[in-house]
């Protein structure tokens, strides 16, 4: 169910399910799906707010929320009842910008404690990346360099078992052979 403060997940009895709530920066705008949203087998939840998608792995909310189909309320039906459901696999469109901004991406956001951070961001042509994360008083606290990354998507995951909980500032640069460079700045929060 989605609440004003993120998607909230309840038994038979009313009680709030192991790992629930799962929060969002801002309230939703629709009603949380479960999917196979990366064609793994496992069921991911995902839902939106005005800025931003929010996906889950469910096993990682909960081991034990396990599943690899999802069962529509309103069975062979969609929600405008057109009794049709269409799997759309997305398009990854390569432009001309060696990192766009707008294809960068902190998730989980908020990290809990014991999981990694995993950054995804779309590259126009190969390229060496440096992550830089920094605390809320600027000081940087993590720094990581991978050569030779492939255009297309790409993700990096690093461990916060170490931060504190609070807001950090993620900066990413992307420098081509040429010399283009693109730079791009996230926020990721820790929660304890």
């Amino acid at each position: 169910v989605a609440g004003r403060s993120g998607i909230f997940a309840i038994d038979d009895n009313g009680q709030l399910l192991p790992g629930f709530p799962l929060l969002m920066a801002a309230a939703p705008t629709s009603s949380p799906v479960a999917l196979d949203l990366d064609g793994d087998g496992r069921l991911e939840l995902a839902a939106l707010d005005d800025e931003a998608l929010y996906v889950w792995d469910l096993q990682r909310v909960a081991a034990g929320y396990t599943g690899t189909q999802a069962h529509w309320a309103q069975a062979r039906a969609n929600a405008a009842g057109t009794r049709s459901l269409a799997a759309i696999q997305p398009t990854l469109q390569l432009g001309t910008a060696l990192l766009a901004e707008e294809s960068v991406y902190c998730y989980p956001n908020p990290v809990g404690g014991g999981e990694d951070a995993h950054l995804r961001f779309v590259l126009g042509r190969g390229a060496r990346v440096e992550l830089e994360v920094f605390d809320a008083l600027g000081a940087r606290i993590e720094r990581r360099q991978i050569d030779g990354l492939n255009p297309g998507e790409n993700e990096i995951s690093w461990s916060v078992s170490g931060y504190q909980s609070g807001l950090y500032i993620c900066r990413l640069e992307a420098r081509a052979l040429d010399g283009q460079q693109g730079t791009a700045l996230v926020k990721m929060a820790v929660s304890r």
